[in-house]
C-alpha cells in the first residue's frame, strides 16, 4: 500500500543518467514508489522490465512507435501508454527526435 501522506518525492532539475545509444536519459522525479525519467529518443530503444510493476510512457513531443509482443502502435504528442509488468517493449522516434516521460517502479 502506498501511504501518499508520507511519500515525499524528490523533484529535481533533470539529473543526467547513462544514455542508451544516441538517446539521453535524465531523472526528473524520484520517490520511494516511482521513478520518472525524461528520455530524448534519437533512435529505437528496447526496454526490459524487471517484472515488479507496469511502466507508463507519455509522449511530450514528436511521435513514437511503441511495440510489444508483436503489436506496434503509433503514439503522437500528448499520448499516454501503459505497459504491463514483465513485458519488454521498444520505443522508436518517427520522423525525427521525440521526447517521452517514462514512469517506472
Amino acid at each position: 500500500m502506498i501511504d501518499w501522506e508520507h511519500a515525499q518525492p524528490e523533484v529535481t532539475s533533470p539529473h543526467p543518467l547513462p544514455g542508451v545509444g544516441n538517446n539521453s536519459h535524465a531523472t526528473i522525479i524520484k520517490s520511494p514508489f516511482f521513478d520518472t525519467r525524461r528520455i530524448v529518443l534519437n533512435e529505437p530503444e528496447t526496454v526490459q522490465h524487471d517484472g515488479r510493476s507496469f511502466h507508463a510512457v507519455f509522449v511530450v513531443s514528436g511521435s513514437i512507435l511503441i511495440g510489444a509482443n508483436g503489436i506496434v502502435a503509433n503514439a503522437d504528442k500528448g499520448t499516454s501508454c501503459l505497459i504491463p509488468a514483465s513485458t519488454a517493449y521498444t520505443v522508436s522516434p518517427v520522423g525525427g527526435p521525440a521526447v517521452i516521460i517514462q514512469i517506472t517502479r
